[in-house]
């Protein structure tokens, strides 16, 4: 765009590895001959500063939507589902999608030399529909059946922020959170990786910490809290039961490289 900035443009076939199953389909690892998991993004990066005396030194964003297909095998004429069946089964194909995306802003503020008194900003959020590991966000629930005795792929949304001030060129106060929700959290699951047959409705990340990081040396202090929400519907009956776990801690962080 001009000498400020560049857009790019990324299409992609992946073909990812997913358990150990012999099923077939885009998100498993069935024959090599399978369609594979099709991607196209689009981003955009600055190549210089924007703004003169107050401004960001680099300012990129951009999004991405992925698709393919997973087949989920079940024991014939039931929701039962088995990959180790070899004979009396039947099989169904369901449609996986995401869009995932964010926008990162560095150093924003007066100064132009360097990151001492200056603010960054990052933040994403994602929407999936049926198998999301290929994107390291998996949430527990694949397919779900619904009132009319259909079933379809689980969908969850998603979300984080991370700000940070830089004190000085090495010392900044950050703050990190996220949460993923699962949408029709009341229907009951059909395929998926439960917890005794608990999958989570909502999972909150919190994290407020300090950092040093002179020359090669990494050093950080950081509180820690998570909060998950955890649900079980009957398949009969359609009641639930929910189940909350909260979990927090003290880090200390410290590495180096040369």
């Amino acid at each position: 765009v001009g000498s400020s900035g560049r857009i790019g443009i990324i299409g992609g076939v992946e073909r990812p590895f997913l358990g150990n199953d012999n099923v077939g389909g885009d998100l498993g690892n069935g024959e090599a001959g399978e369609i594979p998991v099709f991607s196209l993004g689009v981003g955009y990066e600055s190549t210089s500063r924007i703004g003169d005396s107050f401004g960001i030194r680099k300012l990129r964003f951009g999004a991405r939507f992925a698709t393919g297909r997973f087949i989920e095998r079940f024991e014939a004429g039931t929701f039962n589902a088995d990959f180790g069946l070899q004979s009396n089964f039947d099989e169904q194909s369901f449609t996986a999608k995401a869009v995932h995306g964010g926008i990162s802003i560095d150093d924003l503020g007066f100064n132009a030399e360097s990151r001492a008194r200056t603010f960054t900003f990052r933040m994403g959020g994602l929407w999936t529909n049926g198998e999301a590991r290929y994107l390291d966000a998996g949430f527990d629930r694949r397919v779900v059946h619904r009132a009319d005795g259909t079933l379809e792929p689980a969908r969850s949304a998603g979300g984080f922020v991370n700000p940070m001030f830089f004190l000085t060129d090495t010392v900044s106060i950050r703050w990190a959170g996220g949460a993923q929700y699962a949408l029709d959290p009341s229907l009951p699951v059909v395929t998926g990786s439960l917890t005794n047959n608990y999958f989570r409705t909502r999972n909150w990340n919190s994290e407020i910490s300090a950092w040093w990081t002179p020359g090669p040396f990494t050093f950080a202090i950081a509180y820690n809290f998570i909060k998950t929400n955890f649900r079980t519907v009957d398949f009969m009956t359609g009641a639930s039961t929910d189940l909350v776990n909260s979990n927090t801690k003290f880090e200390a962080i410290c590495w180096f490289s040369f």
